[in-house]
């Protein structure tokens, strides 16, 4: 009975230790600016269809959630605050969508949150 007991609780450690390992492996990954680079493109895909202009995302320290800038070759950039964004997957989703809709009106208002801006933002929310 005391062996079943020991070997029991050396498999919950053991489980233990890889549930940790897994949740490491996956903070690790989300440190790279290609992690950001796929969620963009992943929702690019779902609710444009791929057709954004050509967009970098990449993890920055800045203080906003993020900043979207455009290029004069029709490109753009999008820093995405890691203190504000990376712990919280909910929050980088968000603020990914939300730059989403900056790029894909950027051409059609002037301002940064115009009405074109907003319609896609409720738009993409809801879904």
């Amino acid at each position: 009975m005391k062996l079943r007991i020991n070997i029991a609780v050396s498999v919950l450690a053991l489980l233990t230790i890889a549930a940790e390992l897994r949740a490491m492996s996956v903070l690790e990954e989300r440190r790279t600016d290609a992690y950001l680079q796929r969620q963009f493109e992943n929702l690019n895909q779902k609710f444009f269809n791929g057709e954004l202009p050509p967009t970098t995302v990449v993890w920055a320290d800045i203080n906003y959630f993020g900043l979207t800038t455009p290029y004069d070759n029709g490109s753009f950039v999008i820093e995405v605050d890691r203190r504000r964004n990376f712990l919280h997957t909910d929050e980088l989703s968000d603020t990914i969508r939300h730059k989403l809709c900056h790029v894909a009106t950027d051409q059609e208002e002037e301002g940064l949150h115009g009405p074109a801006c907003s319609a896609c933002m409720r738009r993409i929310a809801q879904k």
